[in-house]
């Protein structure tokens, strides 16, 4: 399913690029990954992590995003073209809010890296069409791939760790593999508490 969603992606991709000119083009990939990203990694998501992982992703998202419009009004810094509201780059921090999100639950794999990349682009387009300096992309940057791992973080788990629940406390802990009786020592001391 990711292969065709990776597709359809592409496909628009190309479609913009055919559609004007170079420096248009760039603003348009930038704007059409601001418009679609998040769409892509909360369906990912889900279809990989189920409903956990999707609510999970669209919390980040929407606290991206609030936290986002926020520090706009706050800052109300210029923008190279003469516009307010130029910090954060709005565009970058949805696009990173989901390589964020691709990231907690995924770690370093090729669907993160291709958000990554679609962040990248998003970041660099904003620059080059003046309507962000690059230090309001990468605080952008920097806030939306925040947003998104704190929202989905806890649901990797890389494969040279256990995830453990402790009864009666509810806490979930993770750390390199441990012995048998080492994990019931953990339970009976959680228990004693």
């Amino acid at each position: 399913m990711f292969k065709q969603l990776m597709s359809v992606l592409s496909l628009g991709f190309a479609l913009l690029a055919t559609q004007s000119r170079a420096n248009d083009r760039l603003v348009e990939v930038g704007d059409f990954f601001h418009q679609y990203a998040q769409i892509a990694a909360i369906g990912y998501t889900h279809m990989n992590h189920g409903i956990e992982g999707s609510v999970g992703c669209l919390a980040g998202s929407i606290a991206n995003n609030e936290a986002t419009l926020f520090l706009k009004k706050k800052f109300n810094q210029r923008r190279p073209n003469g516009g307010g509201h130029g910090m954060p780059s709005g565009h970058t921090s949805r696009v990173a809010s989901s390589f964020g999100c691709m990231l907690g639950q995924e770690g370093w794999t090729t669907p993160t890296l291709a958000f990554g990349a679609a962040t990248l682009i998003t970041a660099y387009s904003r620059v080059e069409g003046d309507y962000h300096t690059p230090k309001q992309v990468f605080v952008g940057a920097v806030l939306g791939t925040t947003f998104g791992y704190l929202g989905t973080q806890h649901l990797y788990v890389a494969p040279n760790e256990i995830q453990m629940t402790i009864p009666l406390g509810g806490h979930v802990a993770t750390g390199p593999e441990v012995s048998a009786n080492a994990r019931k020592s953990l339970i009976a001391f959680a228990n004693n508490r």
